[in-house]
């Protein structure tokens, strides 16, 4: 199964950029951000065949608590837990206060790259 949107080109460009980075000794750091709401709406239902089923959905997405984490080879670190959407002011102060932080205390360098 491919993705409609995969291109092998691209692939085989990031490959060739972390494997050389690789070869000069950086290791790469991945980022994700991910959401979850304490009380997740359920979004099917059961009822009596013939019967329409009814319930209740707020999507405003209160009481939503965001994660941001890096993943340094196979160690998770860097965890930080959000009440509020995750806005480029929020990953600023992630970035900055947290991954930084551990990065430096770890004595490790960052050089910046784009893939």
């Amino acid at each position: 199964m491919r993705h409609p949107r995969a291109s092998e080109d691209a692939r085989h460009s990031f490959q060739k950029k972390r494997d050389g980075y690789k070869e000069q000794g950086k290791s790469l750091v991945y980022l994700d951000e991910s959401g979850f709401a304490k009380d997740m709406p359920r979004i099917h239902g059961y009822s009596p065949r013939g019967q329409r089923c009814f319930g209740v959905q707020d999507w405003q997405a209160k009481d939503r608590t965001n994660v941001i984490g890096a993943l340094l080879g196979m160690v998770l670190m860097a965890i930080g837990l959000f009440s509020s959407p995750v806005n480029s002011d929020v990953f600023y102060a992630w970035v900055t206060q947290l991954l930084l932080a551990y990065y430096h205390q770890e004595d490790h360098s960052i050089t910046p790259v784009s893939v």
